[in-house]
């Protein structure tokens, strides 16, 4: 049984700190438990990337926005937090999945049953949401732009910056991923989680090319 803590008080203004405070927030021990407690109430839901905005891309592979030019500012209204829909949200926290608390934001009030999480795994959260906070305002992408990243992944990669969702088949991401791995770029393992992009100053002239010319060539 966990103990009490001021951590789930400090988890909830965190996500309010992202949302804004008038919304409702409820914690679970797991994503996948938000998940159920929604599901059990018959309730649909979104999910929220805080990096980028819940667009469908267009013939091209990319975005309906321009996430290469502005890709946090177009994800959230100019006040920096995300918009909350009449659906619940449910964030994908800055932090391990295996370690990631629960969370469920809405507008209105909801027939949610909360769940007791660990402090240990509360405390990490709040850290991580106003580390991340913090990293948003600062972060930089330009340099993939002047580097030709659209032009790389036309019809190959859906870009939604920072992240990267492969259009070609299933059976053969596999065999992308190997030729990735083979130049020293991991890409993500599960063809279902899309690969992430380093910010701008993380990475060198040279091996944004060889990003650039890998996403060209597969």
């Amino acid at each position: 049984t966990d103990f009490p803590s001021p951590y789930a008080y400090r988890l909830k203004q965190a996500i309010k700190a992202l949302f804004g405070p008038d919304c409702h927030v409820y914690l679970f021990k797991s994503e996948e438990h938000a998940n159920a407690a929604l599901t059990s109430k018959g309730l649909e839901y979104k999910l929220w990337k805080p990096m980028c905005a819940n667009d469908s891309a267009d013939n091209s592979g990319l975005s309906t926005r321009d996430p290469i030019n502005d890709p946090i500012k177009s994800a959230t209204p100019k006040s920096g937090s995300p918009l909350l829909s009449d659906l619940p949200v449910v964030p994908i926290l800055p932090i391990p999945f295996a370690f990631s608390p629960g969370v469920v934001v809405s507008k209105t009030e909801l027939d949610l049953v909360e769940e007791s999480v660990s402090p240990v795994l509360l405390a990490g959260a709040v850290r991580a949401i106003y580390n991340f906070k913090a990293f948003l305002a600062e972060v930089d992408y330009s340099c993939w732009e002047k580097a030709g990243l659209a032009e790389a992944c036309k019809g190959k990669w859906r870009v939604e910056l920072p992240y990267l969702y492969p259009l070609c088949k299933r059976d053969q991401y596999p065999a992308i991923w190997d030729t990735f791995f083979k130049a020293g770029i991991i890409l993500s393992c599960d063809y279902d989680i899309p690969s992430i992009l380093p910010p701008s100053d993380e990475l060198s002239d040279g091996s944004r090319k060889k990003v650039i010319k890998l996403l060209t060539e597969c």
